[in-house]
């Protein structure tokens, strides 16, 4: 008979392998209701539960704490909840810190740095927080994995992001497969690492696929000063709609959110157009377009492009095989997600005229 773990527990009772792990191993600072402590504790008994102790023999004078650092304000409460239960898959607890200023990065580094505190450690943020102490863990040995992207300043680390450059390059080459030439590009004007790929990988495409750089009116930059994405991305439409037609774009990749793809169905649907990919629509493909349906068109989105994602991926691909002491079988891990049909409501494009006119970001 197989043995009982703490995943299958977990599973059975539909609660989350880290829950499991912290009743069953007793961890201080677990939260858990008086019931499903319970449920596990009873479970464990009835099926005969017993721990790895072969596992932990094998980990002997180990800390069994892997070490999870944010850079930034709150809100990661979902990826912590997935690295605790990728580490628990090893019975390896997850210290999770928190740092929002230079000084509290300082403080939390210091006690990391510190011998017997962890056997691992995960830095998320931004590549311009997360560089100078990833370069001071890597100084003395201690295994880490980072997200973002560090290829070119730091091959040898570990770590994971999106392809960016190639999601906007199967974007161009989807729309290019339909028949478009005159692609535009939306995406933020932020200076974020990510931002920057994204765009690389238009330039770098666009150039590839017809032999020259994009005119630079078909440059949609979300600025973020003032207006919501949504307008900004509606006067943006509005431009290109006003260009002579021989000269408009017929579609656009976005590297945006959500609010770029309900601007763009807006600005359409008052000239009587609809996102799509019939002759006379306007098509579009790319990221940030799956949160809501599209209310009157069609487009292609890349679907999971999220932090939960790229947590699970890191952890497994990564971090779990250097706890066992294996080499990972690739330092650089780069997620691909794939262009899928969005969801769309099918609204009539008259039924405009029904929707709050609050919307209103052409006088601006």
């Amino acid at each position: 008979m197989a043995r009982i773990t703490q995943k299958e527990i977990a599973r059975r009772l539909n609660l989350s392998q880290s829950l499991v792990a912290g009743v069953l191993n007793n961890r201080p600072g677990v939260w858990v209701s008086p019931e499903n402590r319970e449920r596990i504790l009873r479970l464990a008994r009835e099926l005969n539960y017993r721990p790895n102790t072969a596992a932990r023999a094998l980990r002997r004078g180990r800390t069994e704490v892997v070490a999870c650092v944010f850079f930034g304000p709150a809100g990661y409460s979902a990826i912590v909840e997935t690295l605790a239960d990728v580490v628990a898959e090893k019975d390896y607890d997850l210290l999770v810190k928190a740092v929002l200023n230079e000084e509290q990065a300082a403080l939390h580094i210091a006690r990391l740095l510190a011998p017997g505190t962890c056997d691992a450690i995960i830095l998320w943020g931004l590549e311009r927080d997360i560089e100078k102490p990833a370069a001071q863990f890597a100084e003395i040995g201690i295994p880490f994995v980072v997200k973002g992207r560090f290829e070119e300043a730091h091959p040898q680390w570990y770590q994971a992001d999106f392809d960016h450059e190639v999601m906007m390059r199967n974007a161009l080459e989807f729309l290019k497969a339909r028949g478009h030439r005159r692609i535009a590009y939306f995406g933020y004007d932020d200076g974020l690492v990510y931002s920057q790929k994204l765009f690389k990988g238009y330039m770098q495409a666009f150039c590839d696929l017809f032999g020259e750089e994009p005119p630079q009116s078909f440059l949609g930059f979300i600025a973020g000063k003032g207006l919501p994405e949504e307008h900004e991305a509606a006067m943006f439409m509005e431009r290109w709609l006003s260009m002579p037609e021989q000269e408009r774009p017929t579609g656009a990749v976005s590297a945006a959110g959500r609010g770029t793809w309900y601007g763009v169905e807006m600005a359409l649907a008052r000239h009587g157009m609809r996102l799509g990919f019939q002759p006379g629509e306007f098509a579009m493909a790319g990221q940030g377009g799956t949160e809501m349906p599209l209310l009157f068109g069609e487009g292609y989105a890349y679907h999971d492009v999220d932090f939960i994602t790229l947590a699970r991926a890191m952890g497994q691909k990564l971090l779990l095989p250097l706890l066992e002491r294996q080499e990972p079988e690739t330092r650089i891990l780069r997620l691909l997600p794939q262009l899928r049909p969005m969801e769309t409501l099918r609204f009539p494009v008259a039924a405009l005229s029904q929707i709050p006119s609050a919307f209103s970001p052409f006088t601006a």
